[in-house]
């Protein structure tokens, strides 16, 4: 809770862009268990560097499910291409090199965390089912976030606008 960052926004566009062939298991941490994490660490002195995350993983295809996201799938070549053209622009939040991070593994182990006496309180499932709802308000287009309900508003107010304008052109042409 509480986060907004690129990966969150990709849980507000309308659909989840992935790259043809590639379904990497994704890790989601919650914001607490980060705080829990940093104050053990801060606590028992833990020298070092430490991976912070829940346990184990998600699939692609559950991701997808309790998110209930559509997936637009792209070729590779796209992939880059589009996400340089957006960065370039000014509209991409993530460099083109992000890519590789949705088309491969890049899951972490917490064993050595786990091993000094913390333990995560959330699951993958439940970290990403609370992301998820927190975020289900808000519609994102690259770096452009709004709220659904002003999106709502204004295609409604463009609607009746248009409707406005023909029936006022059909009305003059009558006889």
């Amino acid at each position: 809770p509480g986060v907004q960052n690129f990966i969150t926004r990709i849980l507000e566009q309308p659909r989840f862009t992935a790259v043809k062939g590639h379904k990497p298991p994704i890790q989601f941490a919650h914001v607490d268990d980060v705080a829990s994490a940093l104050a053990h660490a801060v606590v028992e002195d833990l020298p070092g560097a430490y991976n912070v995350t829940s346990e184990g993983w998600l699939s692609f295809d559950e991701v997808t499910a309790i998110a209930d996201a559509k997936v637009a799938w792209v070729p590779e070549e796209v992939a880059f291409s589009v996400a340089d053209r957006m960065w370039r622009m000014g509209l991409g939040e993530s460099p083109p090199g992000f890519v590789h991070y949705v088309m491969h593994p890049w899951v972490l182990s917490v064993e050595k965390l786990t091993a000094t006496g913390w333990r995560p309180k959330h699951s993958n499932r439940d970290a990403l089912v609370e992301l998820v709802e927190e975020h289900r308000d808000y519609l994102s287009i690259g770096r452009l976030r709004t709220e659904r309900s002003k999106v709502r508003a204004v295609s409604a107010g463009l609607l009746a606008l248009l409707t406005a304008v023909v029936w006022r052109t059909v009305g003059s042409r009558r006889p």
